[in-house]
């Protein structure tokens, strides 16, 4: 036995698209390792078509990390709960500014300052689906948002620095949206009568909770005359709503198929049965409002709507229930080897 044949490469004869396919079933940890083997190697493991979808949770991202990462062409990614250290260093290759690939991008909960949050949403161009949840914004992060104009989802809920000016500048630019979360985000008055205005006619989901004494009947005239196609809308823990408001949305919103108006004290018992004027209503979450008699007889009457289902919002939210393997539909955690 010759000793060229002792030494053959048999994987050399195999062409880039099987190898590409066996690299797909490797963790990115793996094809970090795969990639010191050999040059070809390298170039395969940081294929575009294998870092399309990545799960970074809950982790801490040193610096220059995040902005590898992007130069291979990730466009959902997943870093809610992550810490981010320092700034992505992305732009320092290139005089011209480069813009990553990024449609879907789950930074719920993620620590980092607003200079890091800033320079990410600055080279993002392509957003249909983005989640801020939890963190602190500014003028800057928000006029970042609004050069997104394919932005179709954005979930803000406990948003600390948002204002209504901000608000108004992504709302207006963004014409596409149809999912919008911006629940218990502190917003005055003044700011929410502004917002309501500026909401983009083909909204199908809106998510207005803990607007305690900002948000009033007024404003829900204002809502469903810009916006008449909405399917899911939850109002809860907005205090100075009366019967007026129920009246309205019964007689605005046709296509309406949830209503939430938990802990909305002014709101009886009598005035919820008027949603049975609602034909394509088939839930009505109340929690707080009712007495077992009066949710008894609420149920009675509107006997093909669900009464108090849904504790928990999901309007806008990246990920719903015990499972976070994906976001948006869209699976982004490998499988555990």
């Amino acid at each position: 036995m010759s000793l060229s044949f002792l030494f053959l490469d048999n994987f050399c004869k195999l062409s880039d698209e099987i190898i590409l396919h066996i690299f797909s079933w490797l963790s990115r940890t793996r094809l970090c390792k795969s990639a010191c083997v050999c040059k070809r190697w390298r170039r395969l493991a940081y294929d575009k078509s294998l870092w399309r979808r990545l799960d970074l949770s809950g982790k801490t991202l040193k610096y220059g990390v995040l902005g590898i990462l992007l130069k291979r062409g990730v466009f959902a990614l997943r870093l809610a709960k992550t810490e981010i250290l320092s700034s992505i260093c992305f732009l320092q290759a290139s005089s011209t500014k480069r813009f990553c690939q990024l449609q879907y991008l789950d930074l719920s909960m993620a620590v980092t300052t607003d200079e890091n949050l800033s320079q990410i949403l600055s080279i993002c161009r392509h957003l249909r689906k983005l989640s801020i949840e939890f963190c602190h914004v500014n003028q800057e992060i928000c006029r970042h948002i609004a050069e997104n104009d394919k932005l179709e989802v954005l979930n803000a809920p406990l948003c600390t620095g948002l204002t209504g000016d901000g608000l108004s500048c992504i709302l207006s630019a963004c014409t596409k949206l149809v999912s919008l979360n911006i629940g218990w985000t502190g917003l005055n008055s003044a700011s929410i009568a502004n917002v309501v205005k500026c909401m983009p006619p083909g909204l199908l989901h809106l998510n207005l909770t803990g607007c305690r004494q900002s948000l009033n009947d007024a404003d829900v005239d204002n809502l469903t005359a810009h916006c008449t196609h909405l399917r899911e809308l939850d109002l809860s823990d907005c205090s100075s709503l009366t019967q007026n408001a129920v009246s309205i949305i019964v007689e605005r919103l046709p296509e309406l198929q949830y209503l939430a108006l938990s802990r909305c004290y002014k709101i009886t018992l009598k005035h919820l049965l008027l949603l049975r004027n609602l034909q394509s209503l088939s839930a009505v979450d109340a929690f707080g409002m009712l007495t077992d008699t009066a949710q008894q007889h609420l149920k009675e009457h509107l006997q093909s709507i669900d009464i108090n289902r849904y504790p928990f919002s999901s309007i806008a939210r990246p990920t719903t229930g015990i499972r976070r393997t994906s976001i948006w539909g869209l699976r982004v955690r490998e499988q555990p080897e």
